[in-house]
């Protein structure tokens, strides 16, 4: 009796394998290793350590053909601190849930996730992105688009960019806040820039601007219809460029501020503009806003004394033309005589 010979399906089968056995062999991955940082948080020293690993391999019906590669992407983010503790910030993360409890999450495995660790009013809080229904049932929008569910699917933004705090005592990282977007007035980035003195904020400075202006999950709202949807800010701050035209920096006396404040808020008034001014809690987070005549005008102090005035020009759709500068020149001038009148107020410079 002759042995059964195998059939021609299960040879298929085995090929199949093995050739996905190959394949699987012959991915390659690339580790990139960032440089470590050091913070100081909670009276200790820890160091960030974060590396993101690229894998290529070959597949089946890849993204470029029926065999072709695939890429896939993960980080790995480690803190630790002197005494030897290591933490790795993807094993513990937990997020809040509308029952109260805190859930194990994940984090970092896929292209979508992405995060950083920083150091925040001494404290370490790691910022990533992933799709809400990943972190929590409770609701949360992506930065902006608070009506984001009433889109269609297809119109939906699945990512939510969230902080995660660290517990010290616990040992775990805490997600219960996310990046709304839409909780503080169009300008005051404008006026976190002239208060940094740069032209773009740092990646950490960026952050903790964002985190300073965080949003609690909302646990008792199912979304945007029962939620209430912010009033959209008059002031379009696309509108302007994103460089200012004219930038008086001046020193302020401490007796002085409400009476520069009431001088620009005079000057607005005098000439029909449009003005605005946060309510801050905090000097060094006190800002205001002028728009009139194509031309926007931010101001902002850091609590010390130091005040910036940035005049930008207004800009049309392409080719983004933009009033002439002989216009934004006259409207600096004035601002400069009206705000260098003020007693305990004097000019420091004027960049054009």
């Amino acid at each position: 009796m002759k042995p059964a010979l195998p059939s021609q399906a299960w040879l298929k089968r085995l090929g199949v394998s093995a050739l996905a056995a190959l394949l699987a062999a012959c991915a390659s991955t690339t580790e990139t290793r960032r440089p470590d940082k050091v913070y100081q948080a909670y009276g200790e020293t820890w160091v960030y350590s974060k590396t993101e690993l690229h894998t290529r391999t070959p597949a089946f019906d890849s993204p470029h053909g029926f065999l072709g590669p695939r890429s896939s992407y993960r980080e790995t983010h480690l803190v630790r601190n002197a005494a030897g503790l290591t933490i790795s910030i993807p094993d513990t993360l937990y997020a809040l849930q509308s029952d109260g409890t805190l859930k194990k999450i994940e984090c970092c495995q896929y292209f979508r996730e992405l995060g950083d660790l920083y150091n925040i009013d001494d404290r370490l809080v790691f910022v990533f992105a992933n799709a809400r229904k990943y972190i929590t049932d409770c609701f949360i929008y992506p930065s902006g688009h608070p009506d984001n569910e009433l889109k269609p699917p297809g119109e939906r933004i699945d990512g939510v960019t969230v902080f995660a705090e660290f517990d010290p005592e616990a040992k775990i990282f805490k997600v219960s806040s996310f990046s709304a977007g839409d909780n503080y007035l169009p300008f005051e980035y404008r006026a976190a820039l002239l208060r940094s003195g740069r032209r773009d904020l740092t990646d950490q400075q960026h952050h903790a601007f964002l985190y300073a202006r965080r949003k609690p999950f909302m646990c008792d709202a199912t979304g945007p219809a029962s939620a209430t949807l912010p009033a959209r800010h008059p002031l379009d701050n696309s509108a302007y460029q994103g460089g200012a035209t004219h930038t008086l920096r001046v020193a302020v006396a401490p007796a002085a501020t409400p009476a520069l404040l009431g001088r620009l808020q005079a000057f607005a008034a005098g000439k029909g503009y449009k003005a605005w001014t946060t309510a801050a809690a905090a000097p060094q987070d006190m800002a205001l806003a002028i728009e009139g005549d194509d031309m926007l005008l931010v101001a902002a102090g850091d609590g010390d004394g130091r005040w910036g005035l940035a005049l930008y020009r207004a800009m049309d759709k392409p080719p983004r033309t933009m009033p002439p500068k002989e216009r934004a020149d006259a409207l600096a001038r004035e601002v400069r005589n009206a705000v260098g009148t003020v007693p305990g107020v004097s000019i420091v410079e004027d960049v054009q």
